[in-house]
């Protein structure tokens, strides 16, 4: 059996600017925060969680994540992305994806400064 054959992109290309470059940047990047993210809060919550932490696991109802356990996650995150992130960021989160992208967006916002 044959496979049509596969378009290679240059490094140049994937790095470019334009709404598909920038996807792929964010969500590349977004993966990234969630590993640091699921790798913190498995290390260091006591008991440690029963399950792998995902995108889609709760701060507070999986994870029983308190307040402090919320500024010691953003304190991780600044060190790790070398940024000042506000305590509001966590605000209106409720999942680990979330608290991904709303670090995601400004680190985008960090960046393009």
């Amino acid at each position: 059996m044959r496979f049509p054959a596969r378009r290679r992109l240059s490094p140049g290309r994937l790095e470019s600017g334009g709404p598909a470059g920038q996807a792929r940047r964010q969500l590349m990047s977004e993966q990234d925060i969630l590993g640091v993210i699921s790798r913190h809060l498995q290390t260091t919550l006591e008991p440690p969680p029963d399950s792998p932490v995902t995108a889609d696991t709760r701060l507070v109802d999986d994870l029983a994540l308190d307040s402090l356990q919320s500024f010691e996650l953003l304190a991780v995150l600044e060190d790790h992305y070398r940024m000042t992130l506000s305590i509001e960021l966590l605000q209106d989160v409720r999942t680990v994806g979330d608290v991904a992208r709303v670090v995601a967006a400004a680190l985008a916002r960090h960046t393009a400064k």
